[in-house]
């Protein structure tokens, strides 16, 4: 299925949680859009902090660099 132009294909990944875990997830860097994924200065947390920072760090630096967020546990 084709992804929708209008947003980026970040927004179209999903992370299943399992009911009852608490997992935790690092957001990770592209730095220059090249080279290998690296742990930003964040430390590991729960989804929804690690989205909103993502989206945040998105909203500013999307045209030098690349986001993700990764489970840890």
């Amino acid at each position: 299925m084709a992804q929708p132009l209008d947003r980026p294909a970040w927004l179209c990944h999903t992370i299943r949680v399992v009911k009852g875990e608490n997992p935790l997830f690092q957001i990770q860097i592209l730095f220059n859009k090249v080279g290998d994924w690296e742990n930003t200065v964040y430390h590991p947390m729960n989804i929804n902090n690690a989205l909103n920072i993502m989206a945040y760090l998105n909203k500013f630096y999307s045209h030098e660099h690349c986001y993700r967020v990764v489970q840890v546990s």
